[in-house]
């Protein structure tokens, strides 16, 4: 555990001068763990404010998980620049690919149930699905496990931009890239999963393209992140049940765990309780809103939750699959085996090791942490944890998504700041 801060160690002299004032030691011990607890949270809410006035977020949230519970949970901020509701752990906000660890975990649970497994072929789960045209540039078998783990061959090209979508699915929609950046998407495209991805791999689609869509090589030899990929593979688990990535989630997932602020289905939130995104406009020298959009490749980062929510998930995993008793009964997720196969590397030696999306890496200081984070128009999330010392870090905005170093940086900083407190509240909570 780091050493704690000069500020929580002087509260802490200055209330350990009372054990010589003639204070009971069960009093005394719990006076200065209320202390340290209450400097701890001061310190963690002047840092997350000190973020979001340096980069103009609206609205920010919270959670932090430690000792099998959440030991800090709060919202900061508001859900609108204008109008909106006060940000709390309560707030669900887009995660953008922080999404594809939560689909890894659904994936899992359908190959402990026979559904599918890593070493099915995709080509085998597709070939009876007469929606879906997969127009491969070579014959080497492309595997479930490629897909999850950014070794497909699979590309992702500018059109990418062109799955983000302001409407219904199904009814009158728009291109959010075609309003807000002067993007070239077809609006004839259908934006539901399946008709995106055919517009994308099929070679009969308005994005297609042989050369530009996929590596000259084998399946599994190279890396090469992939949001197409990953929503192929969230793609497949339809495929073959008949049931989409989103209602498999929501029955096996979020329900049984209580994420009741979680969705991949915007029509399953309330409209008032989401965060709107919202991005720097250089012109105005201020943030302004986005609509509230959606992405046609839903399962790669369209993910709608709040940092409570996140954070039962993550302590599940943590916990080898089962969220610890608390305010409800333990529930498990998913089986040990499988939260082992979801973290076990599939990829190795680029700076960071590649699981079924989760991802490990470093912090800056060099501490070992297990998970994901995303970005996309007007909103960021991170969600990992430090299997060493059993902490972990659910935060997730509703500003801009220009990833810079000096804002690269400044989260890094803040994520590594969150996790010591994490350590510090696992002892004093």
């Amino acid at each position: 555990m780091k050493v704690l801060t000069q500020g929580i160690a002087a509260s802490l002299a200055s209330t350990l001068f009372l054990v010589g004032c003639g204070g009971g030691s069960s009093s005394i011990e719990r006076l200065v763990e209320d202390t340290i607890q209450e400097s701890q949270q001061k310190e963690i809410r002047n840092e997350i404010e000190q973020v979001m006035d340096r980069f103009h977020i609206p609205g920010v949230s919270v959670a932090l998980v430690a000792n099998k519970r959440v030991v800090f949970s709060e919202g900061f901020g508001f859900t609108h620049l204008d109008a909106g509701k006060a940000v709390t752990g309560d707030t669900s906000f887009w995660l953008g690919s922080t999404s594809k660890a939560v689909a890894g975990v659904a994936l899992m649970r359908a190959q402990e149930q026979g559904l599918l497994s890593l070493d099915d072929h995709v080509q085998t789960l597709l070939a009876n699905d007469s929606g879906m045209n997969l127009s491969l540039p070579h014959t080497h078998p492309v595997l479930l496990r490629h897909l999850v783990s950014h070794t497909s061959t699979i590309v992702d090209t500018d059109n990418y931009d062109c799955a983000y979508f302001v409407g219904e699915e199904q009814g009158e929609h728009y291109s959010l890239a075609n309003a807000f950046i002067g993007g070239d998407c077809n609006e004839d495209t259908p934006v539901d999963l399946a008709g995106y991805l055919n517009a994308y791999l099929s070679e009969s689609g308005a994005y297609y393209s042989a050369a530009d869509n996929f590596l000259l090589a084998e399946p599994g030899a190279s890396f090469e992140y992939s949001n197409i990929a990953s929503a192929l593979a969230g793609y497949t688990l339809e495929s073959v049940t008949g049931t989409s990535l989103a209602d498999y989630a929501m029955e096996h997932i979020f329900s049984p765990l209580g994420m009741n602020n979680t969705s991949w289905k915007r029509s399953d939130l309330v409209l008032e309780d989401i965060a709107t995104p919202h991005v720097w406009d250089d012109e105005s020298a201020a943030m302004v809103d986005l609509p509230i959009y959606d992405l046609s490749t839903w399962p790669d980062g369209g993910l709608r939750s709040s940092a409570d929510d996140l954070a039962k998930l993550l302590l599940a995993i943590m916990q080898q699959g089962e969220l610890p008793a608390g305010e409800q009964q333990a529930v498990r997720v998913l089986a040990q085996g499988s939260v082992a196969t979801l973290l076990e590397p599939l990829v190795e030696g680029l700076g960071l090791e590649v699981g079924v999306f989760w991802m490990t890496t470093e912090t800056y200081t060099g501490r070992k942490v297990v998970g994901h984070a995303g970005s996309d128009p007007g909103a960021y999330s991170f969600m990992f944890f430090d299997p060493k010392e059993q902490v972990g870090v659910v935060l997730m905005g509703n500003g801009d998504d220009e990833f810079d170093d000096t804002f690269e940086n400044a989260h890094g900083q803040l994520i590594e700041t969150l996790l010591d407190a994490a350590e510090v509240l696992a002892v004093v909570d």
